[in-house]
């Protein structure tokens, strides 16, 4: 009995079953050609990015607000004419995000 195989497809391997799961199978309905460039050239599909920009952007953001926070409103929310939004002081909270040890206040 044959064994099945998986994988590149590899013209040694002609006459055995070839296994495709079906995730494969709804790759290959949705598009035909990067199918076949996977399964018979070998090449890969391209990933999905990963969001650095969103976290890089809600630190550095993070950071700005962090300079006004419990003392005035930050610049750009004065020149939109916001100035009665003053960032709050979130001490427990943001000693819990930031990694520290939180004290417990009686």
């Amino acid at each position: 009995m044959a064994t099945r195989h998986r994988g590149i497809f590899r013209e040694s391997l002609r006459d055995v079953p070839w296994e495709i799961s079906r995730s494969k199978v709804e790759d290959f309905m949705k598009c035909r050609t990067c199918f076949w460039r996977e399964k018979i050239g070998g090449v890969k599909r391209v990933g999905m990015p990963g969001f650095l920009i969103n976290t890089n952007t809600d630190r550095l953001l993070k950071r700005e607000f962090d300079k006004y926070r419990g003392k005035e409103s930050h610049p750009f929310l004065i020149h939109h004419g916001l100035r009665y939004l003053i960032p709050r002081e979130m001490d427990a909270f943001h000693s819990i995000w930031c990694g520290r040890i939180l004290s417990l206040r009686s």
